[in-house]
């Protein structure tokens, strides 16, 4: 009788008070990220990245892998910034997005032998004081975690806004951790890919189910009110401004509070 296969978790939900960490070398976090037309953002998500690596503590040890399409009209601007900002680039055609995503996954994961896959997106900034945080879970290797909220920049304007979106269940997009065993083991088990193959929106959602589906479940990092991450957004991208503006969950916020984050 074929009976269902249950995926194999790399280690235990917690870890004995003796041990301090899982590991016993710098944790290797590999950040996927696709690229795609706004070099302009890129590029100021590109320098913010610089100095995220720069400023990120000795335990962790922080690769950044790009994915760009020859088909971009931005295309050779987007390889000059990977390419002056040090980072991992490949191409890939853009769409469906979830396939040229998942084909740069698998292409890290067999290259860098990452021990966490982050996820980020080409328009965000982001701070290394997200590391405090997160080191509690990394130290007893959580599988699937993320921070519960962020916050959001108009690019073109010095206006800004907090967003807290998800309730107890789901961490946001940016800055979501996973282990890369069990990205593996997804394949090994059930032969799909981190993200469904034919979408081109709504990918922290679906990937999110798929883990769900799995029985990894997300934990959540309550970040409090600290700013740690910050989307550019403009009417070309993506969940734009003026899209965000009008959810009863936006609230905007003095650009002071956001200023930290721009590079």
């Amino acid at each position: 009788m074929n009976e269902k296969k249950k995926i194999q978790e790399p280690v235990a939900e917690t870890v004995p008070e003796s041990v301090k960490s899982v590991w016993d070398r710098p944790v290797k976090v590999a950040i996927a990220c696709p690229w795609w037309g706004r070099w302009e953002i890129t590029q100021k998500h590109a320098k913010s990245i610089v100095r995220f690596i720069k400023e990120s503590p000795s335990w962790v040890e922080i690769s950044y892998h790009c994915v760009v399409s020859p088909e971009d009209k931005d295309h050779k601007e987007l390889l000059d910034i990977a390419f002056n900002s040090g980072f991992q680039v490949s191409e890939y055609r853009n769409s469906p997005v979830s396939t040229k995503l998942n084909a740069l996954i698998n292409l890290v994961l067999d290259i860098s032998k990452p021990d966490y896959i982050m996820n980020m997106g080409s328009d965000d900034l982001v701070s290394a004081d997200i590391w405090p945080l997160y080191k509690p879970f990394i130290d007893r290797g959580a599988n699937f975690f993320g921070i519960d909220s962020c916050h959001i920049i108009d690019f073109y304007q010095r206006k800004a806004m907090f967003m807290a979106i998800y309730n107890d269940r789901y961490p946001v997009g940016v800055l979501r951790m996973v282990r890369a065993e069990i990205i593996r083991n997804i394949w090994k088990y059930y032969q799909f890919n981190m993200y469904p193959s034919k979408i081109d929106r709504g990918m922290d959602a679906a990937s999110m189910d798929r883990l769900n589906k799995v029985g990894i479940i997300a934990e959540v990092v309550y970040v409090e009110d600290q700013v740690l991450t910050a989307g550019l957004k403009c009417n070309t991208t993506i969940n734009h401004w003026l899209h965000l503006s009008a959810l009863p969950c936006a609230k905007e916020v003095p650009f002071d509070v956001v200023k930290k984050l721009l590079p």
